[in-house]
């Protein structure tokens, strides 16, 4: 089963209440994936928020809570974001099915019960806002460790082929210092950063990304490397060589590229 992996972008927390074009994106997509669990073929979801690491090499964090809080982890929006409300939740017989391939995987797993970050809720509500689709939430790899998000994406590999819906939750772009108001023109730098990376993006090749995290510019777009992860563990999940589909490209706060892709194994032949 060749089934993608997903990176989205969360953007800021107000993006469940701003009608903006990748607010309709999430909203559109999430019908897709709402119409492919009721016809049987998703099990659920495995999402990775920028906004959970491990703090140990080599472990993972599983939320083992069957119905998780929601925490208002950030400040000074408007009052109406702190009244949303998210019911999502998960079966404890595939948080026992992922954490038992991430062990035989080598990874250390631990299960954590702690209320979903916006990273999390945020495109959840818009992607299934009735809730009906099942999630288990993991941690990212300790210390942001682009090695470590490469060995996660191969773990979750299998999980994704058995019928999970593998979305990795951040941003293209991520420096909150050289963000603006929203609808603003779109800095030169940021325009200059994705131009570099749909190179090196058509490239289809997984070592490819992680040297180009290497680059003066992306430590620019990426003064730490946490909304940069999701995308590069979905990526890492269809393997060395993968195929790529873009599915929605736009900024947000002037600097916050808003890009989703859709990561696929390139067919053997």
């Amino acid at each position: 089963m060749n089934q993608p992996a997903y990176f989205i972008s969360h953007g800021a927390p107000d993006l469940i209440i701003s009608d903006i074009p990748a607010q309709r994106f999430i909203i559109e997509q999430g019908q897709s994936w709402q119409q492919e669990y009721q016809q049987g073929k998703l099990k659920g979801i495995i999402l990775l928020s920028a906004h959970w690491s491990s703090r140990t090499p080599g472990e993972l964090s599983i939320e083992n809570n069957d119905k998780p809080e929601i925490q208002y982890d950030f400040s000074g929006f408007s009052a109406d974001l702190y009244q949303i409300q998210y019911s999502g939740w998960s079966r404890p017989e595939q948080r026992k099915e992922i954490a038992g391939t991430l062990l035989a995987d080598g990874w250390q797993v631990s299960e954590v019960s702690r209320p979903l970050d916006h990273g999390s809720w945020v495109p959840l509500k818009l992607i299934d806002p009735e809730a009906g689709i099942p999630v288990t939430n993991i941690s990212l790899p300790a210390y942001n460790s682009a090695a470590e998000a490469v060995r996660l994406g191969r773990s979750l590999a299998q999980l994704r082929d058995s019928g999970y819906l593998i979305i990795g939750s951040g941003a293209l772009t991520h420096n909150l210092r050289l963000a603006g108001p929203e609808g603003t023109p779109v800095p030169d730098w940021a325009l200059e950063f994705e131009q570099q990376w749909q190179k090196v993006l058509l490239a289809g090749n997984l070592t490819a990304v992680v040297e180009f995290m290497s680059e003066p510019l992306f430590h620019k777009a990426h003064p730490t490397t946490e909304h940069f992860l999701p995308l590069l563990i979905s990526a890492a999940s269809a393997g060395e060589e993968f195929e790529v589909r873009q599915l929605h490209q736009s900024f947000s706060y002037q600097s916050i590229a808003m890009h989703a892709y859709a990561f696929s194994q390139t067919p053997k032949a």
